[in-house]
């Protein structure tokens, strides 16, 4: 049902969810929490608060939809795919192991820790959306790889990109407390790649 009040907390084994297709299924703030496997199936969630999703791994089905109004904290032991191309996710906090994220519009990074690949498309059906991030760094320790129609500001001097960097967007900016090193990529804008904070190295690999 649809209640833009409600609060749905769901706690087990293993999580197994959908939501109505036509209309979608709204809520105040969502909460999943499981040890084992967490699975969006089709239909469209909509959150107007936070949601936070804890298990082995997050994913959805392709023709699932998320959209969230407030915090979207994703932690797995494993992977997290969320990559159905209608996803609507703002301020983001992300822990896992290899990380693959579609959004309609632009992400905020609100933390990340990726102990394996991050791929984050903004891209999609032509929207316009910046990945920036706030205080907290994105810490990625696998390749990353950065999608975007608009700006890609990831200049933070804790962040750290242990893998190739990649990327495509408008103005691209990124930092660190290590060294970067650029797998490839398209800035129609200016690009910025500053690794002072720590005398980094810059280096090309794509």
């Amino acid at each position: 049902p649809t209640n833009p009040g409600a609060t749905l907390e769901v706690d087990g084994q293993t999580i197994d969810i959908g939501f109505n297709t036509d209309i979608g299924t709204e809520f105040q703030s969502v909460s999943l929490y499981s040890v084992g496997d967490v699975n969006l199936n089709d239909g469209m969630l909509m959150v107007t608060g936070g949601l936070n999703i804890v298990g082995g791994s997050i994913s959805q089905t392709f023709y699932s939809k998320t959209q969230v109004g407030g915090l979207t904290y994703l932690y797995a032991y494993g992977d997290i795919n969320m990559n159905a191309l209608n996803n609507d996710i703002g301020l983001l906090q992300v822990s896992g192991n290899n990380v693959t994220l579609y959004t309609l519009n632009g992400v905020e990074f609100d933390g990340a820790l990726i102990s394996g690949n991050l791929n984050l498309y903004t891209d999609n059906n032509g929207v316009i959306g910046n990945i920036t991030q706030g205080k907290n760094a994105v810490q990625v320790y696998g390749n990353a790889n950065f999608f975007s129609l608009g700006d890609i500001v990831l200049s933070n001097p804790l962040n750290v990109f242990t893998g190739t960097v990649t990327f495509s967007g408008n103005s691209v900016s990124l930092g660190g407390k290590s060294d970067i090193n650029l797998g490839g990529g398209i800035a129609n804008g200016d690009l910025t790649v500053n690794t002072s904070f720590a005398s980094g190295d810059i280096t090309q690999t794509g």
